[in-house]
Formats: C-alpha cells, sequence, structure tokens
C-alpha cells in the first residue's frame, strides 16, 4: 500500500503549499499566513460531512462544481456542533484551502487519484464517504450478541428489525453497517431528536430506545474485543501507515 507521500507524488496535483507531519496537515494561503490542522480534526470533519450528507447536498443544490460561498455555508452547516475543531473554526476564513484539505485527504483515505486541482470536490459526498464509515452487514453478529444474553426469539427479532428498520431511518443510515461506538454515538443525538422516534418509542413502550442501548452495548463490548471488521478498520489501518510515512519522511517539509 502507498503511503501518503507517494500516494501525493504520484497524482498530478499542483498543492505546493500544502504540507504535513505525522499528526497535522497545513497550508500557506495566499498572503504567507500558515494554518495547521490536525489530522483528527479532519477526521472528525469528514464523519460529519457523511453524517449531514443530505443537508449539505441540499444546500449546494445538488451541485457540487466549486463556489466559495455556497461550500462555506453548506460545509458550516455540516460542521456545526464541532466544539473544538480548528478545521471547523478556519472554514469561514480559509474556505478553499479548507475544502482542498478535506479532498485530498478524503481521496488519500479511499485509495482514489485525486483530483488536480479544487474544481468539484464530489469525493466529498455522502455516498462517496459510505466506505469510510460503513461496515458489513453485523445483523448476524448483533443477534448472536444478543443470544448470548439469553434474549427470547421474539426480542431479538424485535430488537434487530428496529435497528434495521426505524432507527435507521431516523439515522438516514444503514446502522447495522455501523461498527465504530463514535459514530454511532453522533447518530444517537439525531435519533433521540427525530419525530419519528420519539412517536414510536412511546407508542411502543419504550422499545425503540432498549433497541438502541442494546446495539450501543454490542457496539462497545465488539469494540473492547477488538473485534471491529472490515472497511472501518481498513480506514483505521491507513491512517496508521499515513501518520508513520509522514513521520519518517514527511511531505514537503522544510519548506
Amino acid at each position: 500500500m502507498k503511503s501518503f507521500q507517494e500516494f501525493l507524488n504520484t497524482s498530478k496535483v499542483s498543492d505546493d503549499n500544502i504540507e504535513a507531519t505525522a499528526e497535522t496537515v497545513s497550508f500557506t494561503n495566499k498572503n504567507g499566513k500558515k494554518f495547521v490542522y490536525p489530522i483528527q480534526d479532519l477526521e472528525r470533519c469528514l464523519q460529519a460531512l457523511w453524517i449531514k450528507a443530505e443537508e449539505v447536498e441540499r444546500l449546494l443544490g445538488g451541485d457540487w462544481s466549486y463556489e466559495e460561498g455556497k461550500f462555506r455555508t453548506a460545509f458550516s452547516a455540516a460542521f456545526e456542533g464541532q466544539g473544538a475543531n480548528a478545521v471547523a473554526s478556519l472554514l469561514g476564513s480559509q474556505t478553499p484551502n479548507t475544502v482542498r484539505c478535506l479532498e485530498l485527504f478524503a481521496y488519500f483515505m479511499l485509495g482514489e487519484a485525486p483530483a488536480s486541482k479544487l474544481q468539484d470536490p464530489r469525493i466529498l459526498k455522502g455516498e462517496n464517504l459510505d466506505n469510510l464509515f460503513y461496515d458489513h452487514d453485523l445483523k448476524e453478529q448483533f443477534q448472536s450478541w444478543l443470544r448470548e444474553r439469553e434474549l427470547s426469539v421474539k426480542s431479538i427479532e424485535s430488537y434487530t428489525g428496529a435497528v434495521s428498520g426505524l432507527l435507521s431511518k431516523c439515522a438516514g443510515k444503514e446502522l447495522l453497517r455501523i461498527s465504530s461506538k463514535k459514530v454511532f454515538d453522533v447518530l444517537l443525538v439525531h435519533i433521540h431528536s427525530h419525530p419519528d422516534f420519539l412517536k414510536h418509542n412511546e407508542a411502543g413502550k419504550q422499545m425503540y430506545g432498549a433497541a438502541l442501548n442494546h446495539y450501543a452495548a454490542f457496539l462497545t463490548d465488539q469494540s473492547s474485543r477488538g473485534r471491529r471488521p472490515g472497511v472501518v478498520v481498513a480506514a483505521t489501518k491507513i491512517r496508521e501507515e499515513f501518520s508513520k510515512a509522514l513521520a519518517d519522511t514527511g511531505f514537503k517539509t522544510g519548506r
């Protein structure tokens, strides 16, 4: 697998103002001022773009051709509530370079050849980021985990159906393909405030809330046992290789 440096060196990109270290990506703007983004902040923002994909698509009007004002508005909405995050904080004043850093980072994480310049960053569309956050279907593993806790067949079917059905609809994502507890916790906020969840959970005597609790416990247990197979683990390994490669060699360091 290529290192991040090799990925960029063999790609036809013209971003001489972008530099990187093991834990950060930085750029120098047209006024010569340098800005630094922690890798973790970039990851969190990609996650936000994925989770709020429908809202981003709506604000962009389905048109991903780059226009600074349009992208500033759409991405600001996606990053709302991020807290301490350098990427989200600087988006307003450094929109083009910020979007380009996110675009290049997404191309690398997904193992795809990057666009030569910031023009049409549709790699940041939710559907294109699926492979960073979706795992294979965890239905059988979840059901097996529930059986280990001696739940009845009826309860297992009810909880599995709730997670794959209404709860996934409220989240806007296929919950049984999400193995990251951190990603699931972010989606919980959206689920708990969704009108359909509030309505059906009350009518169902808190069954949907119980299903969420079981799935959250399942993900926590799988994580503690190191059982996170599939593309989510692959993304983690890519990040580790990314950090190691940059620590060993650096990308355009010393500029």
